[in-house]
């Protein structure tokens, strides 16, 4: 086993490494804590290149404030990137953020870089992730439709109708079914063929 580097009171940007934390067979994590003084467990690698240097707090709402004055903080854009970094802060119920060591890189820190990146947001699209396993840089985010993020879910289920392979949510839509439709008569035990091609009842009463 590969010996552990000793970072205890090691600082990385605002980060002051506390404590070894724990280990798996892909990365190692250090307990640390922000100079605002929360503490929690942040993957070494994003210490060492500079992708995590604090909990979110420092500076953040410093650049909050003066995007202000650049007339976009009620706009849809302006809601995307906020909201990015309330997710990897793990506030509003999104505390997973934290457990799989997701956050937003360096350079969008900037709301500025960010626009500059991504550009505005389209109508009716949101800000995804295009690999749900890593964080928010550049090269993996994209606006994207409610559909597109439904079918890029990680639990979302593949099929093959017909041998050809698809999401749940592709099949019903390709075939005219809908999803929960779809989804209950898979749950009986169907097939995916003959849950696509048996007709569907019509409940309704003969007046």
């Amino acid at each position: 086993m590969v010996a552990i580097l000793d970072r205890t009171g090691k600082k990385y940007g605002y980060w002051t490494a506390i404590s070894f934390y724990d280990r798996d067979k892909s990365r190692t994590r250090w307990l640390c804590r922000c100079v605002c003084g929360a503490e929690k467990p942040v993957i070494t690698n994003t210490l060492v290149n500079g992708s995590s240097i604090s909990c979110g707090c420092m500076g953040f709402k410093i650049r909050s404030k003066k995007m202000t004055k650049h007339g976009m903080a009620k706009t849809t854009t302006y809601k995307s990137w906020h909201s990015m970094h309330q997710r990897c802060q793990g506030k509003g119920g999104h505390e997973a953020y934290l457990r799989n060591g997701i956050t937003v890189c360096e350079r969008w820190h900037s709301f500025e870089n960010f626009v500059e990146d991504m550009g505005v947001r389209p109508v009716f699209m949101t800000l995804d992730r295009i690999d749900g396993t890593k964080g928010y840089y550049k090269e993996n985010c994209r606006w994207a439709t409610h559909k597109q993020q439904m079918n890029n879910r990680n639990v979302n289920v593949i099929v093959e109708p017909f041998g050809e392979k698809m999401t749940i949510a592709e099949a019903a839509d390709k075939y005219y079914m809908g999803i929960s439709c779809l989804r209950h008569r898979l749950n009986k035990g169907m097939s995916i063929n003959e849950a696509l091609t048996k007709p569907v009842a019509n409940n309704r009463k003969k007046v």
